[in-house]
């Protein structure tokens, strides 16, 4: 298994690499890292049949950078594979392609499990048995061909009773498929968020137990045939009609949580009309989402299809949609301002942007001795001066009065505060 899994590894670093012609391969579940989750219940994962599982701090000795992880209890009575089971969120997948997946594992005592997955999901349905230990191991397995169009990976952890096991950086790999089609990804901007087509559902039901109407009449909602004159493709759109108020938010039509990963670059673009002319914005959950970004300009609609595409807000290239701290984003579409005004939506998209390398000197300011390159926040002209270095959640990760003219400090990926002598620059390392 083991040279399965680095055989693997090998195949998808030489892909990225060494030549574009080959394959690279993605991770369509960037939530099975757990990070920046405040809870359980904000991960999407469930846990059935058993009742005892959390999210707590991780102690992954394969991953120096991971901060959290899943703890899983097989229930005291336990003696089947599905008497306790970690169930991933569902996934969009496309038939024909293969998938592997890998993850990483340990338990208390000596433990066993499986991966089981729905009905018409891969290949294969039961996954062989793996045995896990109180040392950290990662596992993998497949490739498998999808004949279904949607994944969930369950965790069947239930054969031993009491067992804890503990789980981090799940991943479903496939390969990449650049806009041509092409089984590369050198081209390729990825749309992180499938549902947004809303094609896969089957009624306004379905919809409606992944999307939430959060303000507005829920009765006037609903899924329609598509007449969307920019997507001949499309299925299906949503309806949507303003009350009364007069507010943005007296209509809010809210996404699931989109999986984000902190100090990227993304793009977020839909299609829309009204019945006359509306107006709408952009507004997200939470300000840590979409950093210096949670409420977005006004735009105005009309009777005809229009696409608008965000890659930063109100015309200023100074404010890119850089994921936060909170690795996901619930985006809010705010149509409330005109009274009863009725709305049709379709192709909500958030693209990772693969000209995410340049973004850093979005951060830039010019003559600046303050800047960030290769993974690294570099300080120029810092000889005596003091240098502290904040993650944008507040948190100190450097501080010291430089003893050389340049200061090099390594970082994770992510949004930083470097402060010299009081004087605050933010900067993006990537």
């Amino acid at each position: 298994m083991k040279k399965i899994y680095n055989l693997i590894v090998a195949l998808f670093v030489c892909s990225v690499l060494v030549n574009a012609e080959e394959p690279v391969y993605t991770n369509i579940l960037p939530s099975g890292n757990f990070e920046g989750f405040a809870d359980k219940a904000a991960t999407g994962w469930a846990f059935w049949n058993s009742t005892e599982w959390d999210l707590v701090a991780s102690d992954n000795t394969l991953d120096a950078t991971s901060t959290q992880m899943i703890k899983a209890v097989a229930r005291d009575n336990a003696t089947n594979a599905w008497d306790a089971q970690l169930v991933s969120p569902t996934l969009d997948i496309t038939i024909d392609k293969e998938y592997t997946i890998t993850f990483q594992v340990r338990s208390n005592v000596a433990g066993q499990g499986r991966i089981s997955l729905g009905d018409n999901q891969l290949s294969n349905q039961y996954l062989p048995d793996f045995n896990t230990s109180n040392e950290w191991v990662e596992l993998s397995f497949g490739p498998y061909t999808a004949i279904g169009e949607e994944l969930s990976i369950r965790f069947d952890i239930g054969y031993i009773a009491d067992v804890e096991y503990y789980f981090d950086n799940v991943r479903v790999y496939t390969i990449l498929e650049d806009e041509n089609g092409d089984e590369n990804g050198e081209t390729g901007p990825i749309n992180v968020f499938p549902a947004g087509s809303f094609d896969g559902y089957a009624d306004k039901a379905a919809l409606l137990t992944e999307w939430n109407l959060t303000n507005g009449p829920v009765d006037e909602l609903e899924l329609l045939a598509s007449n969307n004159t920019l997507d001949d493709n499309s299925v299906n759109m949503v309806k949507l009609v303003a009350g009364t108020g007069t507010d943005a938010w007296s209509l809010q039509f809210t996404t699931p949580v989109i999986p984000l990963e902190e100090g990227k670059h993304y793009a977020v673009s839909f299609d829309i009309r009204s019945e006359g002319v509306g107006k709408m914005r952009i507004s997200t959950s939470a300000a840590d989402q979409f950093i210096d970004n949670q409420y977005w300009e006004d735009i105005d609609t009309d009777e005809n299809w229009t696409n608008f595409r965000f890659e930063y807000t109100y015309g200023d290239p100074s404010r890119p949609l850089i994921a936060g701290p909170a690795n996901a984003v619930q985006l809010n579409f705010d149509m409330g301002t005109i009274p009863e005004m009725t709305y049709y939506l379709d192709n909500v998209k958030v693209i990772e942007l693969s000209d995410a390398t340049s973004t850093p000197e979005l951060f830039k300011i010019e003559g600046s001795p303050v800047y960030a390159t290769n993974g690294n926040v570099i300080i120029d002209d810092a000889f005596g001066k003091n240098i502290e270095i904040y993650a944008i959640t507040g948190v100190r990760v450097y501080g010291a009065s430089a003893t050389a003219d340049s200061v090099t400090v390594p970082l994770s990926n992510g949004i930083y505060i470097v402060v010299v002598n009081n004087v605050a620059t933010k900067v993006l390392v990537k």
